[in-house]
This record gives C-alpha cells, sequence and structure tokens, in this order.
C-alpha cells in the first residue's frame, strides 16, 4: 500500500473499509397516541361547556302593555313584565328551580297619577320527589298610590303536584311568610302570616294558554286579617315566540294604608315574546 513520508512518519493515504454511518432511527409502526390537552385547557372547556348548559336551560318571557283612552277623560297606562326561570338537573336527577318575577306599572287619568308600582319576586325551588317540592320565596317593591314606600318580604315552605300532564298541572302551597311596609306618614309594620297557595296551567289548544295563581295570606296572631292576590293570563301565540296576553290581577288586604281602597283590580293586556 502507498503512503505519505513526512518528518513524523508516514499516514495511510487510503483505507480498505469504508467509515462507519450512523443508523437512523426506525420510524412507530404501530398508532401515535395524542398528547392529552392540558390541565388550562381543559378547564376552560369545562367553563365553555357550563356556559352553554346554564344558557340553554334560561327560559324567559318579556311583555309590553300600553292601554290609552281620550274621552272624557284621557289615560294612558304603561305595563312591563319579565319572567326567567332556570331549571338545573343536579346529578341525581333531583330538580333545581329558579323563578325571577318583575312587574312595573305606571299611568296618568286626566294629569293625575293613578298608577305607579313595581313588584320583584324570586322563587328557588327544590323537588325533592317526583310530586313534591320544598322552595323559599321572597320579594319587594312599591305603590305609590297604595301609599306603598317600600315593602318586602320573604318564606319558606313546600308544594305538592296534584296533577302532572303533558298539557295540565296542578299544584298546590303551604308555607309562612313574613312581610314588612313602609307605609307614607304612617311608619311601617310587620305581618307574620301563613302562605296558602294553589297554582295551575292548562295548554288549552297549540296556540292558546291558559294560567292561574291565587295565594291567601292569613296573619297568624289574628285571623281576621289577610291578604289575597289572584293573577289569570290567557295568552294567543300568533307568530313564533310572540303571543297576545290578557292580564287579570286582583290584590285584596283587610287593612290597606289609611284612605286606600281594600281591592285593588288591574285588567291588562300586552305583547309578549318568549326567549
Amino acid at each position: 500500500s502507498s503512503s505519505v513520508s513526512g518528518t513524523r512518519g508516514s499516514v495511510p493515504a487510503s483505507s480498505s473499509s469504508p467509515m462507519p454511518v450512523a443508523a437512523k432511527p426506525a420510524l412507530p409502526t404501530g398508532p401515535v397516541a395524542a398528547k392529552p390537552p392540558s390541565k388550562a385547557i381543559q378547564a376552560k372547556t369545562n367553563q365553555l361547556g357550563d356556559v352553554r348548559k346554564f344558557i340553554a336551560d334560561l327560559k324567559g318571557e318579556a311583555e309590553l302593555g300600553l292601554n290609552l283612552g281620550f274621552s272624557s277623560k284621557d289615560r294612558q297606562t304603561y305595563a312591563g313584565r319579565l319572567r326567567a326561570s332556570h331549571l338545573h338537573t343536579t346529578r341525581n336527577q333531583k330538580l333545581l328551580k329558579n323563578d325571577l318575577d318583575y312587574l312595573a306599572a305606571y299611568g296618568r287619568t286626566d294629569g293625575v297619577l293613578s298608577d305607579n308600582r313595581m313588584d320583584g319576586s324570586w322563587k328557588l325551588d327544590y323537588s325533592i320527589q317526583k310530586r313534591f317540592s320544598v322552595y323559599n320565596a321572597t320579594g319587594a317593591g312599591y305603590d305609590e298610590v297604595r301609599k306603598i314606600d317600600l315593602r318586602f318580604d320573604v318564606g319558606p315552605g313546600f308544594g305538592y303536584k296534584w296533577l302532572n300532564r303533558t298539557n295540565f298541572v296542578l299544584m298546590t302551597e303551604l308555607g309562612g311568610n313574613y312581610q314588612e311596609q313602609m307605609l307614607r306618614n304612617q311608619g311601617s309594620r310587620h305581618r307574620h302570616s301563613l302562605r296558602l297557595a294553589e297554582e295551575s296551567w292548562w295548554q288549552v289548544a297549540s296556540k292558546i294558554r291558559w294560567d292561574e295563581k291565587i295565594e291567601f295570606f292569613p296573619e297568624i296572631d289574628h285571623f281576621g286579617d289577610f291578604r289575597v292576590r289572584a293573577e289569570s293570563n290567557l295568552s294567543y301565540l300568533f307568530h313564533n315566540s310572540f303571543s297576545l296576553k290578557l292580564t287579570v290581577i286582583d290584590l285584596y288586604e283587610t287593612n290597606p294604608a289609611k284612605d286606600v281602597s281594600q281591592n285593588d283590580l288591574q285588567i291588562r293586556s300586552s305583547l309578549s315574546f318568549k326567549f
């Protein structure tokens, strides 16, 4: 073999054995497992799912009424109402329901104030069994014409569904109620009462629905003093989510504010939108 000579000795010019080549890593032949999402991404996904479920379980209805009359006496009455309901199913299939009801009205007759009121209520209802439930109801509002500057009440109880059909529901409730009123120029007063209520709704036809509710509040320390609230609604669905509605509300109490009528009857027509 030939060699190159130098001052430091001979170095081979070539070699008969080739230089070693690094082997390429073998490619996987089976399915590749997907990398699991990080905890932050998974938590965000769960939050978005909870929000979508909450919105899907939320139902509501908005009403707007306007009654005008121009004759020997001019009358203008404006009323609005918002009702929302959220139904949540727990892991053991028991139902938790939130009901919100907000009502406001304002009116004048010949320039004199004839209606200025606002009422709001929130009811939390938990179904223990298919027919039996427990609840807690709170409410607040005012009524300038009936000389109530502020009113609030709270009370727990239980309910029972006697009929639960696809087109008809009938239920009753029994509980307690504490109410405090701040009356104009008469100070404040409080009441401890029982609450007996009956409620039903009936889907008369595909476009016609009727519902009613009666609440009776006898005072515990004097059953001769009581309050009654009765409401009935008849609605007709004329286009998609829009309905025409006729509402009758009657309020009665044996001991109202001074110089105020015991009975207060309200009849309203409105346009309703369900969402």
